[in-house]
């Protein structure tokens, strides 16, 4: 890890925390919270419990601001890709009926034979 990683003092951790970057524990190597997730009460638990002095990061704890716009921007993320999964499904519903029609032929086919 090259970066230059910057001290957080464990009691400014809060519920809801996020930041830019990966935090890690004090050893610079086991990483704490993963970049733009939030942290949880198990977080806060872990650090407590252990004892943790501080964590490090080379990124910044994110503003209320920071976190809307993120939201909003995975939002229209998410509505862009439920959008693209429903097209993906018509083309599919398209295909599917002309393979209904191809096993009806070689049902009729097979019927034929038996005939025989």
């Amino acid at each position: 890890m090259n970066e230059k990683l910057q001290k957080i003092p464990c009691d400014s951790i809060s519920l809801g925390a996020m930041f830019s970057e990966p935090v890690y524990f004090d050893d610079g190597e086991n990483m704490f919270l993963a970049p733009y997730k939030t942290a949880k009460e198990y977080h806060l638990a872990v650090i407590k419990r252990w004892s943790v002095p501080f964590l490090l990061t080379a990124g910044h704890k994110m503003s209320v601001e920071e976190i809307a716009e993120l939201s909003q921007k995975q939002a229209e993320e998410n509505a862009k890709k439920e959008v693209e999964s429903a097209e993906t499904v018509e083309e599919l519903d398209e295909v599917e009926e002309i393979e209904e029609v191809d096993e009806v032929s070689d049902l009729e086919e097979l019927s034929e034979f038996e005939d025989l």
